[in-house]
C-alpha cells in the first residue's frame, strides 16, 4: 500500500457528489478514518485489511500536514466526467446542472454566471488574503444574510472586516473597479444569489467550511482545551468537552449554537473526532470527545 501526499492527491482527484467523496483514477473514493502521523503502520494495515475484506477494493493513505487520511473505494465508474478545478484558494466554478444546457442557453447565460462567479471568487480570494482562512465563510454568510443590499454595499461590509486600513482600502478599490468594468453587477445581492443558485446545489454553510483549517485552529494556541479528564473514578485521556467546543466554535467562527453543533457532528461524520465511548453524536453537553489521532 502506497502513501501519497495531500498535494499530489488533490492534483489527481476531482470532486464527487459531496465533500467526503472524490474521484481518483476513475474510482469513486469516500473519506475513511484518520490516523496520527506516528501511526503510519496502523494506517497501512487498515488499508491492507480493507483490501482483503472488500474483494480488492481500493484503499489509499493520504498524508496531510498533521495526520494520515484514508480514502476507500466505493465503486468503479465508467466514462468519468473530467472537471477542471481552480487551484486558487480551493475556489472552483460549479458545473452547469446536469451538463445538458443547449448551445442557445449557454450563450445566453454563460456571460452573466461567469461574471458573477469571477466577482464572488475575487471577493473570497482578496478577503482570505487579508483576514485568513475564514474569508470564504464570511463572504458566503454576508451574501446570504443581506439579500437587499447592492454589490457596492456588500464590498463595504467585507472591507470593514479587514483590520489593516490600507488593505481595506485596496480591497474596496480593486472590487469597485471590477464592478465598473462589469456594469451588470450594479444589482442587489438577491439577484446575485439567484444567479448562483441556478447553477449550484443549495448552500450549506457548514458543508462549505474548510474543515482541516478549523481543526488546525481548534488544536492550536487559543483553541479548545484537550486534556485528561476524570468521570466516575475513570480517567479519559486527551479529550475535550462538547459544550466547551460549541462555545469555542460560536465565539471564534461566528456561528450560531445550532450551526456549531452541526459542525461538531460533521467532525464525527468525517472521522476526525468521536465520543470517548462511542455512545453519542455530537451534543452541546458535558460529554467527552476525542480526536482520533489523540488515541493511545
Amino acid at each position: 500500500m502506497n502513501i501519497i501526499s495531500a498535494e499530489d492527491f488533490n492534483k489527481q482527484t476531482t470532486l464527487g457528489q459531496n465533500r467526503t467523496q472524490k474521484i481518483y483514477q476513475d474510482r469513486i473514493l469516500t473519506q475513511g478514518p484518520v490516523f496520527a502521523l506516528d501511526k503510519k503502520k496502523l494506517a497501512l494495515e487498515y488499508c491492507k485489511s480493507y483490501f482483503k475484506k472488500h474483494s480488492g477494493s481500493y484503499c489509499l493513505v493520504v498524508q496531510e500536514r498533521y495526520y494520515f487520511q484514508l480514502w476507500k473505494e466505493e465503486k468503479i465508474i465508467k466514462n468519468p466526467i473530467k472537471v477542471n478545478l481552480e487551484s486558487d484558494e480551493n475556489i472552483s466554478k460549479p458545473l452547469l446542472q446536469n451538463n445538458t444546457l443547449s448551445a442557445t442557453e449557454v450563450n445566453k447565460s454563460s456571460l452573466n454566471i461567469n461574471i458573477v462567479l469571477d466577482f464572488i471568487n475575487l471577493c473570497k480570494k482578496l478577503l482570505s488574503q487579508s483576514i485568513g482562512v475564514f474569508g470564504n465563510f464570511l463572504c458566503d454568510t454576508t451574501l446570504s444574510e443581506n439579500p437587499n443590499i447592492n454589490c457596492q454595499e456588500f464590498i463595504g461590509i467585507l472591507a470593514s472586516q479587514i483590520p489593516d486600513v490600507e488593505q481595506s482600502k485596496q480591497f474596496k478599490k480593486t472590487l469597485l473597479q471590477f464592478i465598473d468594468q462589469n456594469i451588470e453587477l450594479n444589482t442587489l445581492l438577491k439577484e446575485i444569489s439567484a444567479c448562483l443558485e441556478e447553477y449550484t446545489e443549495p448552500k450549506d454553510i457548514i458543508a462549505n467550511i474548510e474543515i482541516e483549517k478549523v481543526i488546525e485552529k481548534m488544536r492550536n494556541i487559543g483553541g479548545i482545551k484537550i486534556k485528561n479528564r476524570r468521570y466516575k473514578l475513570r480517567i479519559y485521556p486527551n479529550c475535550f468537552i462538547g459544550s466547551e467546543a460549541v462555545e469555542w466554535i460560536v465565539e471564534n467562527l461566528n456561528l450560531s449554537t445550532e450551526q456549531a453543533i452541526k459542525l461538531g457532528q460533521r467532525l464525527i461524520d468525517e472521522k476526525f473526532i468521536h465520543h470517548v465511548l462511542d455512545r453519542h453524536d455530537f451534543q452541546n453537553e458535558y460529554l467527552f470527545y476525542r480526536f482520533y489521532w489523540d488515541e493511545k
